[in-house]
């Protein structure tokens, strides 16, 4: 395993980690800037219109000013964003950073993913998104210990610092991106293709609409997990962002396996079995069973 490729997994975990921590620290973190518990909705329309904003132009971005300096752009705007969410005093001062850490997450999702996956094989994308998931198992964890030993702003200050250690491992290995980039064995050359192009090439639409449902599935069960528990299953806020990251947890491992059952199963089959699956557990939230089977 080459080195851009373990920095390339370390980048997914750091993307992981602030894509979960907003839903986990919020039981907590709504009442310190007075705000109502209903605000997360706003917040989150916000932080994920700039995330899908970013996506859209991150390819022609990579075009333009290069993949390495794309990456460390928005490692920079992320962990500023979540430097100035680690100090936030009101609903209002939440605002602007929120814009700004959906810009950056959306930018080094977009572009790590059509990086790697123009340049290794299936088999590493699938690991790449196991360490995304590996880093939002541990965002909600570290949440949760904070809210113990000091509060949620102490949990997102680490995290931003964590990013800010990521951006210098940036800088000082922008060599092996352009060795990269001009090596004759792993150059790709590729024309840009807009969102619009892509959406009408054959299936394509359909796919974008099942991804849409999923993420939105997603998305709602790992922003509301540690409201729902904190308030419906009378759990500690602590608690509750702990036990949001076994979601998370659930996902990577779902993706680990799903990446070792695509040889004997179809993706057709696969799909089924996941939403049963997943049905199973919504089924354990909605019965009345004490919290640890929630």
């Amino acid at each position: 395993m080459n080195r851009l490729l373990i920095i390339i997994f370390a980048a997914f975990v750091c993307l992981g980690m602030p894509h979960s921590i907003l839903g986990a620290a919020w039981p907590a973190m709504y009442a310190d800037i007075q705000t109502s518990r209903s605000f997360l909705g706003v917040v989150s329309l916000i932080l994920n219109a700039a995330t899908f904003l970013a996506i859209v132009r991150s390819d022609s971005f990579v075009h333009k000013y290069t993949i390495w300096n794309v990456l460390l752009t928005a490692f920079l705007i992320s962990s500023t964003a979540l430097l100035a969410l680690s100090m936030a005093h009101s609903a209002f001062w939440i605002i602007a950073p929120s814009l700004f850490l959906g810009i950056g997450r959306g930018t080094i999702d977009a572009s790590v993913n059509s990086y790697a996956a123009l340049h290794y094989k299936t088999r590493y994308i699938n690991w790449l998104h196991c360490f995304w998931g590996a880093g939002s198992m541990l965002g909600p964890i570290l949440i949760g210990y904070f809210i113990n030993a000091g509060g949620w702003g102490n949990g997102y200050l680490t995290i931003a610092l964590i990013q800010y250690v990521f951006v210098i491992i940036l800088v000082f290995s922008r060599g092996l991106w352009e060795k990269a980039e001009t090596g004759t064995d792993v150059k790709i050359e590729r024309p840009s293709i807009t969102i619009w192009r892509a959406l009408g090439r054959p299936n394509a639409a359909f796919g974008a609409s099942a991804f849409f449902c999923y993420v939105g599935y997603e998305m709602t069960a790992g922003l509301w997990a540690s409201s729902f528990l904190s308030s419906a299953k009378g759990m500690s806020n602590a608690s509750a962002a702990g036990w949001a990251a076994f979601l998370y947890g659930g996902i990577t491992l779902g993706r680990f396996v799903s990446g070792l059952l695509t040889k004997y199963f179809t993706s057709r089959h696969m799909i089924r079995y996941g939403c049963i699956i997943s049905l199973f557990g919504v089924l354990l939230m909605a019965l009345p069973l004490p919290a640890a089977f929630s």
